[in-house]
């Protein structure tokens, strides 16, 4: 993280970003989810998604922006995803707390972001994920919180350099890609990008269609890892 907001990140020798990591403040004021009233929509969405809110709370740091700062009002009453890395609060997104036709209402954005957000400079929860003996990636924060603390999202469909090399830090561990049928295009370059950095071990599941890890519950995402991974013949104590 570039703590004094000023120096460029170095991608590659002799290639630079302007972009950089660094502490920026949430978009207002958040209330965690078990303090908010059960009627408010951010808290019912999740739980009709059948999401813990504890542990979503606990895990992930996932709350309710209760009043947005006069910058972001579009973040008010969306549900909060903090980004960190190295423990610091680096960007953030907020879901809108329902489902649209979103195509029919381009005025309601389904995810709304900090302003000019390096996403590709980010691998969200890796701070959690490079202690576990594989890492899950996947393209969206809902998606992983429902796979668990291995898992990491790209926030997209493609995989950054820089992205990239923080994943060096597990070579040598199966990592497992989880997105959609749909997008299995980009997945396959997501698949040949780690190989080329050395990653050996890597088990790509697509859910059918549209569906991602999301979708499903916790459980069933957790053995059709496990499944997968027998099917590897990988020997992992796929259980948390």
């Amino acid at each position: 993280v570039n703590k004094n907001n000023r120096d460029p990140v170095v991608i590659l020798a002799g290639e630079e970003s302007t972009e950089f990591l660094a502490k920026v403040p949430a978009p207002g004021l958040i209330a965690p989810l078990t303090k908010v009233s059960p009627r408010n929509a951010a808290r019912k969405y999740l739980i009709d998604r059948n999401f813990d809110i504890e542990y979503l709370e606990q895990h992930f740091e996932v709350g309710v922006v209760l009043e947005a700062d006069v910058l972001y009002r579009k973040a008010e009453n969306r549900v909060y995803i903090p980004i960190r890395m190295d423990g610091e609060l680096v960007g953030w997104q907020c879901r809108y707390p329902g489902e649209l036709e979103w195509r029919a209402h381009p005025q309601i954005p389904k995810y709304y972001n900090l302003r000019d957000m390096p996403k590709k400079l980010m691998l969200a929860y890796w701070d959690m994920a490079k202690f576990w003996p594989f890492v899950a990636l996947c393209e969206g924060a809902i998606s992983a919180w429902r796979v668990g603390p291995c898992c990491v999202p790209l926030l997209g469909k493609t995989i950054s350099i820089p992205q990239r090399q923080l994943l060096n830090g597990a070579l040598g561990k199966p990592i497992f890609l989880l997105a959609e049928e749909d997008s299995k295009v980009y997945w396959d370059e997501v698949e040949a990008l780690l190989r080329q950095d050395g990653h050996r071990t890597i088990v790509s599941i697509m859910f059918p269609g549209k569906n991602d890890p999301a979708n499903y519950l916790h459980d069933a995402v957790v053995n059709i890892m496990r499944n997968a991974a027998a099917q590897k013949h990988l020997d992992l104590k796929i259980t948390w």
